[in-house]
């Protein structure tokens, strides 16, 4: 798990940020993903209040790191957290990778 390891170790806390958004709204299924305005309102109800130029290069980073999966069947893409974001989130949360 090094490989695993050194990739979560590199997040930094706008991507730690959006996982957590997306577990928090439940978004583990395609039928419950979050899309770009999804993760803006939620920001704003949060007083963390993402930057479209951030949430877009966190959710690009996220994707290429396998952590969330983007449902392109529709007009607004949505993304939903991954196994692996989970577990990533959860190393993060438990301060093993701070």
């Amino acid at each position: 798990m090094a490989y695993f390891d050194e990739v979560v170790a590199r997040l930094n806390i706008d991507d730690v940020s959006l996982l957590t958004l997306l577990q928090e709204c439940g978004a583990n299924r395609l039928i419950k993903g979050m899309t770009k305005e999804d993760f803006k309102i939620e920001s704003v109800k949060l007083d963390t209040q993402f930057s479209e130029a951030t949430i877009r290069s966190a959710l690009s980073k996220l994707e290429a790191l396998l952590l969330i999966e983007r449902d392109s069947s529709s007009k607004h893409h949505k993304f939903i957290i991954t196994s692996y974001g989970i577990m990533a989130l959860e190393y993060h949360l438990e301060g093993e990778m701070v």
